[in-house]
């Protein structure tokens, strides 16, 4: 106890008057200029445009492509119903094998 007292008296004035919190304090203050303020007039038009064509252009794609291959899906599901089943015979158990 004794000792972490002793550490603490010696290292606190070295570690308040050093570290980021002293840096903090005499760092200028930054000022924001209000021409470049997010979402400004025009300024993010093109981006919200090419999202918005990239968006649409991939939900066409997605619907033309469920719409068309509707038609295959079921036709191969009605020829996978149409196959005959083959007979099915449980297994006995224990598995009789060669020992």
């Amino acid at each position: 106890m004794y000792l972490c007292r002793a550490a603490w008296q010696k290292l606190a004035p070295v570690a308040r008057n050093s570290g980021t919190a002293a840096l903090l304090r005499n760092a200028p203050a930054r000022q924001m200029s209000s021409s470049s303020v997010p979402g400004s007039s025009g300024s993010s038009l093109p981006y919200t445009i090419f999202v918005c064509a990239s968006l649409t252009a991939g939900g066409l794609y997605v619907y033309h492509t469920l719409t068309r291959d509707q038609a295959r899906f079921q036709d191969r599901h009605e020829y996978i119903r149409s196959r005959p089943k083959p007979e099915t015979a449980a297994k006995p158990w224990p598995p009789q094998g060669s020992e």
